[in-house]
């Protein structure tokens, strides 16, 4: 929400563009991202458990380190889908949710409106912008690019938006 509020209050109308089901053929890259998180989640684990016999400097470094890990290791669950469903609507934000979706993208366009994709969001918001629905794409994954590339699609793609400070990376 923090990333819709910013784009909010810089005038720009954001549709929000959910994945939907995991893609079959990436099974291998899902699986490698899972064994990932995992693995930072036991880093993150072993650096809070250090962090607790040190004290200043020493002590704040774990406890970055075990941050960084955990936000690294994150799972989307169903309780933070419907806490973000939840938000959107007390925000008077109109969406549509077709399958269990994971908020990552987001899309400029001139009205406020999420949208869940079948699979992956980067082809729906290629193709928002085909139909010049939207004029640019927001998001943290540069496989965008390709699709940008099959489609033949010109667009402005900002990859990494950092909130509150607007920079990418």
């Amino acid at each position: 929400m923090r990333r819709v509020e910013l784009l909010k209050n810089a005038g720009i109308h954001p549709i929000l563009v959910f994945d939907g089901k995991k893609v079959p053929l990436k099974a291998n890259t899902h699986d490698k991202r899972q064994s990932l998180k995992d693995s930072n989640r036991d880093l993150a684990m072993k650096s809070l458990h250090d962090a607790q016999h040190l004290h200043g400097d020493e002590r704040k470094e774990k406890m970055m380190k075990a941050h960084n890990m955990f936000q690294r290791s994150i799972k989307v669950t169903s309780e933070i889908i419907y806490a973000v469903h939840a938000a959107l609507r007390k925000a008077n934000v109109e969406f549509v949710v077709a399958y269990v979706p994971v908020l990552h993208h987001a899309c400029l366009w001139i009205d406020f409106l999420a949208l869940s994709s079948p699979f992956e969001a980067d082809a729906q918001l290629v193709y928002l912008c085909k139909v010049h629905k939207a004029s640019a794409i927001i998001t943290e994954d540069s496989d965008i690019l390709v699709y940008c590339i099959t489609a033949n699609v010109a667009v402005p793609i900002l990859l990494k938006l950092e909130s509150p400070s607007g920079m990418c990376k």
